[in-house]
């Protein structure tokens, strides 16, 4: 058995489902671990040694069982292991690649979970030092380059920014939470790419980040430090020269109040949708009920070419609902709406009758003063509009 397979067993055993105070296993620890061990947990995600003694020191806190499934030689100085963790709060299998120096693990990646448990980037996820990562990175995943309102991403925002939030772009400026989210209302009515191209952890309250930012002709790369807070980003710094970060947010909101029409006209769109919808509960009801929520909604040239060979009108489409709701209590649920472009939106409506049979519906909406003018199958729309 070579070093560092023993060096390996002799660490792991120490996890024996007991709770267990790190420093007593730190010995172990510094034995396995290289000074500039680091392990790349995915693509633009890493911790270093420092930062992987506290999570394993939460692990022992709780009383962990660990245990070796697996430790091949791949090379005189690669190793790759699996090993089981098991405490009352996770069930997780880790499966790593590590290269080897001075008989320590020195450089590691994490490979994808094994069977149908966890993988290391979830046990890394509940640390509160560095949860904060798939936050950020599923914050991020809304700049698409799709037109879309602030509802899509509203959770997501406020699942990431903390209240107290603030943004310095010069150091002096500061930008707070509510700035930020009507900011980040403005961007999303554009066609704007963001992707999160690495995140490195400083400390257990701060991190360091490159975000690529698209959008027609410009393309840069922004660097910033963030401050984590229970849990929640609490301050972004830039760590270069701002300039260009300014002059995108000029862009952004060059035109603002053209921009900002556009976008609170499709916010107020998705809610009239979303409240005439809220109305075919599966409950019979009168179509006085409903009739406001369906007289905000729909324009009076509404044309309904869905629901077969030969489009309806208002009218038409006005006493189909009504015999639907007053005799049936027909349900509706409105799985997905999101903006293709300024004046079309893209839905899913999952229909059950009252026997519960399920017929699911893509259509492409149009959007004329405010109101919606047309409705039509998402499949056979042209394709400029569908893109």
């Amino acid at each position: 058995m070579s070093v560092i397979e023993k060096s390996f067993r002799k660490y792991i055993t120490s996890f024996d489902g007991q709770k267990i105070e790190f420093e007593k296993v730190k010995p172990l620890f510094d034995d396995l671990y290289h000074d500039d061990f680091i392990i790349r947990i995915d693509e633009g995600h890493s911790i270093n040694k420092d930062q992987l003694s506290r999570l394993q020191a939460n692990i022992l806190s709780v009383g962990t069982k660990a245990s070796v499934i697996q430790f091949d030689h791949i090379s005189e100085d690669e190793v790759s292991y699996v090993i089981h963790l098991l405490n009352d709060q996770s069930d997780i299998i880790i499966s790593l690649n590590a290269l080897v120096k001075d008989n320590k693990l020195v450089h590691a990646k994490s490979l994808c979970g094994y069977n149908d448990k966890k993988s290391l980037s979830d046990l890394v996820d509940q640390s509160n030092c560095i949860g904060i990562y798939k936050k950020v990175k599923y914050y991020l995943s809304f700049y698409d380059g799709k037109i879309k309102s602030f509802g899509t991403m509203e959770n997501a925002f406020e699942d990431l920014f903390h209240d107290d939030f603030v943004n310095t772009t010069d150091g002096l400026n500061m930008v707070t939470k509510g700035e930020l989210k009507n900011a980040a209302r403005l961007i999303l009515s554009q066609r704007v790419n963001m992707d999160l191209l690495t995140f490195d952890y400083i400390n257990e309250n701060h991190f360091e980040a490159t975000v690529r930012i698209e959008k027609e002709d410009v393309d840069f790369v922004a660097h910033i430090i963030g401050t984590i807070n229970d849990g929640k980003l609490i301050k972004l710094v830039p760590c270069d020269d701002v300039n260009e970060i300014i002059d995108f947010m000029i862009n952004a909101v060059e035109n603002s109040s053209e921009i900002e029409s556009k976008a609170f006209e499709q916010l107020d769109i998705q809610k009239k949708v979303i409240a005439f919808f809220s109305f075919l509960d599966g409950k019979v009801k009168s179509f006085m009920d409903v009739e406001k929520s369906f007289e905000d909604l729909f324009h009076e040239d509404f044309i309904n070419a869905i629901d077969g060979p030969t489009p309806i009108n208002k009218d038409e489409y006005r006493n189909t609902v009504s015999t639907c709701i007053s005799s049936k209590g027909i349900r509706m649920d409105l799985i997905l709406f999101e903006f293709i472009d300024d004046t079309h939106f893209r839905m899913k409506v999952v229909a059950k009758n009252e026997l519960g049979a399920e017929v699911a519906g893509h259509s492409i909406g149009t959007i004329s003063d405010g109101k919606l003018i047309k409705l039509e199958p998402a499949f056979g729309v042209p394709k400029a509009v569908v893109e």
